[in-house]
C-alpha cells in the first residue's frame, strides 16, 4: 500500500506532496489537476514492471510525448514521480526529453495473464462505456473503457469472494454480493445477470417487482454504471490499488451518499483505493462515516484542488465527522465547494 507521493513537473503539477491513505478523495474544480495525480501514478506503475509496458499502452498512451506532458508554465525539463509504501520503500522515476529513468519495485501488475498473489492495479477510466446489452466475452479483466467488467463477472459470478468481502453472509458468490450492494445504494431489488451467447455475453437485470429479466438499455444508465463500480471493487484483493474516476456517474444523491459506505468497506480491508469524484454527496456521507466509527480518522485523507495554479488542500475527517487540516485542526471545508449555492439561496430569504 502506499502512504505518499510526489510529482514535480508533470501537467498543471509543480511540486505537489501527497498523502495517501486506504481511501483516498481527490476534488476540485474542472481541469485542475486532480486526474493528473492518477495518470503520474499509473506512469510510476508502467514503468516499474515489465510486464506493464505493453498492456498499460491503452490506458496512459496519450502520456507517452515529454514535450506534451511536461509542465510548461514553469518550464520544466524534466518530470519526477515519487512514491513511498507504507514500508517505506521509495519509488521513482525520471523523465525528460532524452532519457527515462527508473528506480521502482512496485509490483502491481495491470491486466495480468493471470491472476495471482502479486498485487494488481485495476482502473476505471471516467470515459467508461455505461449500458451495454452485448459485450464481447474476453479473457480480459478490465479494459480502457470498463467494457470486459460484464464478461468478467459473467465468469466470476458463482466463485466465492474473499471472506473479507463478504458483507451479506447468506451467500459468498460474487453474483450475490454485487446484488447486495445495488439494492443497498440503489434502494432497488434488482439483479445482475449475465449469459454467455456464443462470443459474447448477454447483459440484463431482473427487478422484484417485474417478470423476466429488462435490458440495461431500459433502465437508468446509473445501474449498469454502478453495477461496473460493483465487480471492479469486489474482484480486487488484499494489497491491490483501485483507481476509479467518478464512480458517482448518473447516480441519485441518496446513491451517491451510500456509494460512500461500500468504498469505505472495501478500503478497510487492506484494499487501497483513489477516488476522483465532484459528489458532495459522497462526502458528507464519508464524513458521517467517520463520525460513526465505519471507518477510520486515519483510513481516509482528501484532497482539495481550488485552482489549476493553487496547491490541493489536504483535509482529514475527525471523530466527530469534522474536516481538518492534517495537524487535527478543525477548518471547514475550503469554499467553492459545498457553499457552491450558497449565496443564492441566501438571496431568497
Amino acid at each position: 500500500m502506499l502512504k505518499n507521493i510526489n510529482v514535480q513537473g508533470f501537467k498543471s503539477l509543480g511540486a505537489t506532496t501527497l498523502l495517501l491513505s486506504p481511501l483516498t478523495i481527490l476534488t476540485g474544480t474542472n481541469s485542475s489537476g486532480k486526474s493528473s495525480v492518477l495518470q503520474a501514478l499509473m506512469l510510476l506503475i508502467k514503468h516499474s514492471a515489465s510486464v506493464n509496458q505493453y498492456s498499460m499502452e491503452e490506458v496512459i498512451r496519450f502520456l507517452a510525448d515529454f514535450s506534451v506532458i511536461r509542465n510548461k508554465k514553469i518550464n520544466a525539463k524534466s518530470i519526477i514521480i515519487t512514491a513511498q509504501d507504507v514500508e517505506n520503500n521509495t519509488h521513482s522515476l525520471t523523465l525528460n526529453a532524452e532519457n527515462t529513468d527508473i528506480d521502482s519495485r512496485l509490483g502491481y501488475q495491470y491486466e495480468p495473464r493471470v491472476v495471482g498473489s502479486e498485487p494488481e492495479l485495476l482502473y476505471l477510466n471516467a470515459n467508461r462505456l455505461g449500458a451495454q446489452e452485448m459485450v464481447p466475452f474476453s479473457e480480459r479483466r478490465v479494459g480502457g473503457a470498463g467494457e470486459y467488467l460484464f464478461s468478467t463477472f459473467d465468469k466470476m459470478k458463482h466463485l466465492p469472494v474473499p471472506d473479507y468481502l463478504v458483507k451479506a453472509s447468506e451467500s459468498t458468490t460474487l453474483a450475490y454480493q454485487v446484488s447486495y450492494w445495488l439494492k443497498l445504494i440503489t434502494g432497488t431489488t434488482s439483479e445482475l445477470v449475465t449469459e454467455k451467447v456464443g462470443d459474447q455475453v448477454k447483459v440484463a437485470f431482473t427487478l422484484k417487482e417485474l417478470e423476466g429479466s429488462v435490458s440495461p438499455l431500459n433502465l437508468g444508465a446509473g445501474m449498469s454504471y454502478i453495477a461496473k463500480v460493483l465487480i471492479i471493487c469486489l474482484m480486487a484483493k488484499k494489497g491491490d490499488l483501485i483507481l476509479l474516476e467518478n464512480p458517482e456517474i448518473q447516480l441519485h444523491p441518496k446513491a451517491q451518499a451510500h456509494l460512500a459506505i461500500f468504498l469505505a468497506f472495501i478500503a478497510s480491508k487492506g484494499i487501497q483505493i483513489i477516488v476522483e469524484t465532484h459528489c458532495e454527496h459522497l462526502i458528507n456521507k464519508l464524513a458521517y462515516l467517520v463520525y460513526e466509527d465505519e471507518i477510520s480518522t486515519e483510513n481516509v485523507v482528501l484532497h482539495y484542488k481550488p485552482e489549476v495554479d493553487e496547491n490541493f488542500i489536504s483535509l482529514r475527517i475527525n471523530e466527530n465527522g469534522k474536516f481538518t487540516d492534517l495537524n487535527g485542526e478543525v477548518t471547514g471545508f475550503p469554499l467553492g465547494f459545498f457553499d457552491a449555492t450558497l449565496d443564492d439561496l441566501m438571496q431568497m430569504r
